[in-house]
């Protein structure tokens, strides 16, 4: 794995790892039945499939994380909607990463969590994945727009 050999650690590592999956993935709700691996392949996915994409990666890197969501959020353009992201822990440090409402350079999320922040459980994570997808793939039929 290429930024394995980097040598980066800590928060550089997880910073790559981040902007890696970033670059490589755009927002789109066409493809809301792809597992993650899939929408990576393809470049392009919803929120969950593009954390899950990241978590899968930082766990390769052998650095802790876990996809949270909240299920009402207040996005930087005003709307409110559901949202998954990215909790990792490196070192002692908890962080919130994500790929889409994220400013690098502060390390700080740009949307603000209205409703309580949860882990997803196994069962749980299933079910949310199949029906984010059948809420995107609406949304996209219905308006033909991917955000």
């Amino acid at each position: 794995m290429r930024l394995a050999a980097t040598g980066q650690t800590g928060t550089d590592l997880v910073e790559a790892a981040r902007a890696l999956i970033a670059d490589r993935m755009q927002y789109c709700r066409r493809n809301s039945f792809d597992s993650p691996a899939t929408a990576f392949q393809r470049g392009y996915g919803y929120c969950v499939q593009m954390a899950y994409a990241l978590a899968d990666l930082l766990a390769r890197l052998g650095i802790e994380a876990k996809v949270v969501q909240a299920f009402r959020n207040r996005f930087p353009d005003g709307t409110v909607g559901g949202h998954a992201w990215v909790r990792v822990n490196v070192g002692s440090e908890e962080r919130d990463i994500d790929l889409i409402f994220y400013d690098a350079e502060t390390g700080e999320l740009t949307f603000t969590s209205l409703t309580r922040v949860t882990d997803l459980p196994p069962l749980f994570k299933l079910v949310t994945q199949w029906g984010a997808a059948a809420m995107n793939a609406h949304r996209y039929y219905r308006t033909g727009k991917d955000m």
